[in-house]
């Protein structure tokens, strides 16, 4: 769905959070997407790694376990966004393409 929305490319897709951190420091995109439960290394584990070397994409964490604690903790890591995959998939979408500097790719 992602990749069908206009004006956003999509740069990188990885199957871990470990190979995710590595995308996001080597291509330096606008926009991460994170799940908070992903092999290796979870989402949350990624924020605080990002947070670390000062790279600052906006994050927007689309995840099955929406629990306030995961919230809370995504937010103060620096996530601007927070979504439940299976209720708020839509709206996810949404915000992305408000987020996404037009004409920029993404």
């Amino acid at each position: 769905m992602i990749d069908e929305t206009p004006d956003i490319s999509v740069v990188c897709t990885a199957t871990d959070g470990r190979e995710g951190l590595e995308c996001v420091l080597h291509h330096k995109p606008d926009v991460v997407i994170l799940d908070i439960r992903m092999p290796v290394m979870g989402g949350i584990e990624v924020l605080e790694a990002l947070r670390q070397r000062d790279a600052t994409p906006t994050v927007l964490v689309l995840t099955n376990f929406p629990y306030p604690v995961y919230r809370k903790r995504c937010h103060e890591l620096g996530a601007e966004l927070f979504f439940d995959k299976s209720t708020e998939f839509a709206e996810a979408v949404q915000a992305l393409r408000g987020i996404v500097p037009s004409g920029n790719g993404g």
